[in-house]
């Protein structure tokens, strides 16, 4: 009994031989220790731990090659399942894919590669598609990048992911515009919404509309800097005013604001200082857009309008006539009373008219402007009359406009007649009817120049 126990002793020990030990290092720098029996060099060396064979690194369990998933303390690896070599880089196992490390581990959580991926915390798994991480929503694409700074389509709509790939909501501004993105969901909005207590419109694209016109069934609208829709009141748009009722809709034609009238072509633009004829009536409306009424100074011209609005014309209204146009003409009215006065002096005759001015009235430059409401004309008749002293231009002006007081068909010329030296000079006068009427000439040089043939008169009015 004594001998077969130590018999299996020795057997025993020669099967073991002495163990040594090796240190390999494995894939991540660590060392891994491996025994071999080094007694028997015919006897294989049981392997165990990384090694690293061919460049390529391998795991030996109880002296076999491991293959697949290979679940360590310090992580999990994948080894080929055909030659057992460890793998690195993107691994697509069965339809999932993961990430494994330069040192082999698999990879968990935000990796950055090209781009940015997301790897389950818990299995390595890549994400895909919307995903709710440390409390903030990604989109991952089907190939597991993260959209970042960009637009994606889904199902139901669009999303937006901004810069570091965060969901976006409320409002956007990008180079293009802006934009509105649900403040729940993130989908891009369209068509009206009602943000913030003001109405917005968006087009298909998600672009709000801004400055810009829409029409809708038949209405125009007006979408002001900043895209809140324009309500109850006037806009702006370049140098025009429109006004909008409290649905936003574009106003045409008359308008009453507290009565004060304003009138809106059909375009919805306010007429401003401009006559307007509508219904064979005319009206005026000032720069500011409002409708005058009473009586008002309009181009020197003086006009009265009832208070409709509509201009008076071919009546008398306070004692001042006015004619077919509407027009009471302040600078006639003046000429016309110099006129009479000069017939209420001289009597109602033509030759005793001219001979009062040619008589009352001296030769004197004459170089004031005329006043607004004026014509050259009626400035010059009136200063003549009420001076008695003027230049030829005004020796003309009187008696022409006296002439027209009596019937006569008188023109009041201004253009250039012969000197004593023969030079031309500038000259004023009078024709009826073709014949030539010159109170100055006659005034100065004591020629009969009432009623004469035209002689040495250069026309250029």
């Amino acid at each position: 009994m004594k001998k077969k126990m130590a018999l299996f002793l020795i057997l025993s020990m020669c099967m073991l031989g002495t163990a040594t030990v090796h240190a390999t290092e494995s894939a991540d720098g660590s060392q891994t220790e491996n025994q071999s029996d080094s007694q028997d060099a015919g006897t294989e060396n049981q392997k165990s731990g990384w090694q690293v064979e061919d460049g390529g690194w391998y795991y030996y369990a109880d002296g076999q090659r491991a293959t697949g998933w290979l679940y360590l303390p310090d992580g999990t690896y994948y080894l080929d399942e055909s030659t057992g070599a460890m793998q690195t880089g993107w691994l697509n196992d069965d339809g999932t894919w993961y990430y494994l490390q330069e040192s082999g581990r698999r990879a968990y959580g935000w990796i950055n590669l090209d781009a940015w991926y997301y790897l389950d915390w818990n299995t390595g798994v890549m994400l895909t598609g919307e995903q709710e991480i440390d409390g903030q929503t990604y989109y991952l694409d089907a190939s597991g990048r993260m959209c970042e700074d960009n637009w994606v389509q889904r199902e139901d709509g669009w999303y937006y992911y901004g810069p570091g790939g965060m969901k976006s909501y409320g409002w956007l501004l990008r180079w293009d515009g802006w934009y509105y993105l649900d403040t729940e969901t993130g989908r891009m909005m369209n068509g009206a919404q009602e943000i913030g207590g003001q109405e917005y419109r968006f087009n298909a694209s998600g672009h709000m509309y801004e400055n810009q016109w829409i029409q809708e069934d038949g209405n125009w609208y007006f979408y002001n800097v900043g895209g809140a829709k324009a309500k109850n009141g006037w806009t702006l748009d370049g140098q025009t005013w429109y006004y909008m009722d409290a649905e936003g809709v574009m106003q045409t034609g008359w308008l009453n604001l507290n009565g004060t009238w304003y009138y809106l072509h059909s375009n919805g633009a306010m007429a401003s200082a401009t006559w307007l004829q509508l219904g064979g009536e005319w009206y005026y409306v000032t720069g500011s857009g409002n409708m005058v009424t009473g009586w008002n100074q309009i181009n020197g011209m003086w006009y009265y309008m009832y208070e409709n609005g509509v201009m008076a014309h071919d009546t008398v209204i306070d004692g001042y006539e006015l004619d077919s146009s509407g027009a009471w003409n302040a600078g006639l009215a003046a000429a016309n009373a110099a006129a009479q006065g000069v017939i209420a002096l001289a009597g109602n005759d033509l030759y005793s008219c001219y001979r009062w001015i040619v008589d009352n009235c001296t030769y004197q430059s004459f170089y004031e402007e005329t006043p607004a409401g004026y014509t050259w004309q009626e400035w010059r008749a009136v200063q003549m009359f009420n001076n008695r002293y003027g230049d030829c231009h005004s020796f003309a002006a009187l008696f022409g406009y006296t002439a027209r007081a009596l019937g006569y068909d008188a023109r009041i010329i201004s253009g250039y007649t012969t000197s004593v030296s023969g030079k031309w000079v500038d000259h004023g006068w009078v024709e009826i009817n073709g014949a030539i009427y010159d109170p100055d000439l006659e005034y100065e040089l004591g020629y009969n120049c009432f009623g004469q043939s035209p002689f040495s008169y250069k026309y250029y009015l």
